[in-house]
């Protein structure tokens, strides 16, 4: 199997499961953060607006500009997101970490594009398809240890080098 198939393959399943933690600890933090009892999941609705909004333009700017720039752009915005929502639990500041899942909203957004960029890397589609879901699913096994040890700032890092793809 090609490398690239490989890192886009477990990309996929690192942003799956960070997405699902970060529905579970968005709805948590709401809780706990918001003014009032009908915003406890306004983050979690941040977050897929963000999502929503980003798909779209984000496989228009990757025709555009290729899927490392858009990668690259994607990433940063989540990144920025997990900084910014590490920061605004720090502070214990609910609208800001409202607008960090927005922002990480954004960059799954544009990493539900992997599993395309990994048919497009390699020479026989069925057999990409098959690492990505492989891939995803083994990162959704994992997901109780992942939630143990609180690795969800280290998932949405992790998936940064795909900047760095040939």
């Amino acid at each position: 199997m090609n490398k690239n198939v490989f890192l886009l393959a477990c990309c996929q399943g690192l942003i799956t499961t960070g997405n699902i933690l970060l529905v579970t600890i968005s709805a948590l933090v709401g809780q706990r953060l918001s003014p009032s009892e009908s915003f406890t999941t306004f983050p979690v609705a941040m977050q897929m607006f963000g999502l929503l909004l980003a798909t779209i333009p984000a496989s228009w700017i990757m025709a555009r500009v290729g899927r490392k720039v858009g990668f690259s752009i994607g990433n940063s915005m989540g990144l920025c997101g997990t900084i910014l929502g590490f920061y605004s639990l720090q502070i214990d500041e609910f609208w800001l970490f409202s607008a960090s899942t927005w922002l990480i909203g954004i960059g799954i957004g544009f990493a539900t594009l992997y599993r395309f960029a990994a048919i497009e890397a390699s020479d026989n589609a069925s057999t990409a398809l098959s690492a990505v879901m492989v891939a995803v699913v083994s990162s959704l096994l994992s997901l109780d240890q992942t939630w143990r040890f609180g690795l969800i700032i280290i998932i949405r890092t992790l998936t940064t080098p795909m900047c760095l793809l040939p």
